[in-house]
């Protein structure tokens, strides 16, 4: 469709451009720890009030239409100075962010995440305070229930442990882009107990323990996701593993 502009040029020397989406290139603010974010609608800035002290997150994320973009900057809160280190710049791959097709929305968004981890040792459950062996593999297992009233959007995942994780669903795909359906009812908690609702997806991915034994992570897994609207809602949790 490129003749028409060009012949537009020719006539009259100007060019007008168009969005083919007014809500893509927006940017979009989050604040996945917590505390009061206001910010309009596509605006470049934006005013973040915490509730709690320690080192939380504020997260900006814009998309193409094709790729999300996000980058987070760690505040430290309470705690003397603000740290302005932002993650590296996260990009995701246009397979793990079709086109989003929910219906509907309004009112408060709510989701849910729970997160385990499941080591190399005999029991084959996945929990929270897993002993592993150093250096091996372990998988953690992300839980998203959507607790709205309305379908929502999977838009976000972040680790403030591991960088760039790729968690895939058993089927293979990713969970960035998926359609998650209204409250089904079932329980909320971040249990990590998958009732194979429309309302929920679940996902797993892959990372080393730590070489040294005795030793102790926890990292964090924080979600996000959207409605139709563009209204957003987060939630996180970690797990916890020791090497033996």
């Amino acid at each position: 469709d490129v003749w028409p502009k060009v012949r537009e040029l020719i006539d009259s020397a100007i060019v007008n451009l168009r969005r083919p989406n007014d809500t893509m290139l927006q940017p979009v603010w989050q604040a996945p720890d917590g505390g009061s974010l206001q910010a309009d609608a596509g605006s470049t800035t934006a005013i973040w009030t915490p509730q709690t002290e320690g080192e939380q997150r504020v997260i900006l994320v814009i998309s193409d239409g094709e790729r999300r973009f996000g980058q987070a900057v760690k505040i430290g809160v309470g705690q003397g100075e603000e740290t302005t280190t932002p993650s590296p710049l996260q990009t995701f791959a246009p397979s793990e962010t079709p086109t989003p097709t929910p219906t509907g929305g309004s009112g408060t968004l709510r989701v849910d995440v729970g997160k385990l981890a499941e080591g190399d040792d005999e029991g084959g459950t996945y929990s929270n305070g897993e002993v592993v062996t150093p250096g091996s593999e372990v998988t953690y297992l992300i839980t998203i229930d959507n607790d709205s009233d309305v379908p929502v959007t999977v838009s976000l995942l972040i680790d403030d442990t591991y960088d760039d994780i790729v968690c895939e669903t058993d089927a293979g795909g990713g969970v960035l882009g998926a359609v998650l359906a209204p409250d089904d009812g079932d329980a909320a908690g971040g249990t990590g107990v998958f009732d194979h609702g429309a309302d929920e997806i679940q996902c797993t991915f892959v990372e080393l323990a730590p070489g040294g034994a005795g030793v102790t992570v926890t990292d964090r897994l924080s979600a996000s996701v959207e409605d139709e609207d563009g209204n957003a809602a987060s939630d996180n949790d970690d797990a916890t593993i020791t090497t033996s």
